[in-house]
């Protein structure tokens, strides 16, 4: 099931960026970036009602604010998306996205930053990154 859920995650970040950047150019990038948030802030709460969630705005005070982090970089993805996808078309932009998202990714693997497991670099992971930052400049190649 995860493994469905993961490629599904990459279908959904294909598909986002195109249609946000669509959007931008129709109604502008903030106004893509509020229609976004509506968006997301109604499936939450659907998500709650449905889960039988509770939300207490007393809890907030106790959680950590580095939280937020998730939501910041939510936004970014989306503001972002929409500017890059109409520049750089999707193959382009996707593998760019997917070569810094590996390597954030091994970075925090082999320090086991933000709660994950310790992965060390190995010799493995640096060829494979090499690989991606290749296709990066293939796909960009015209």
């Amino acid at each position: 099931m995860e493994i469905i859920l993961a490629i599904l995650i990459g279908v959904a970040v294909a598909l986002q960026g195109p249609f946000n950047g669509l959007w931008a150019k129709n109604i502008g990038l903030a106004q893509t970036i509020l229609i976004n948030a509506i968006i997301v802030l109604a499936g939450a709460i659907l998500f709650l009602l449905i889960s039988h969630g509770s939300f207490r705005f007393s809890e907030v005070k106790n959680i950590d604010l580095s939280i937020a982090a998730g939501g910041i970089c939510g936004l970014f993805i989306i503001t972002a998306g929409a500017y890059v996808f109409p520049r750089q078309g999707a193959s382009t932009t996707l593998c760019l996205l997917l070569l810094g998202q590996f390597l954030a990714a091994t970075i925090m693997d082999h320090f086991g930053l933000i709660g994950l497991p310790r992965q060390p670099i190995n010799f493995q992971r640096i060829i494979a990154l090499i690989l991606l930052g290749v296709s990066a400049c293939l796909f960009k190649i015209k």
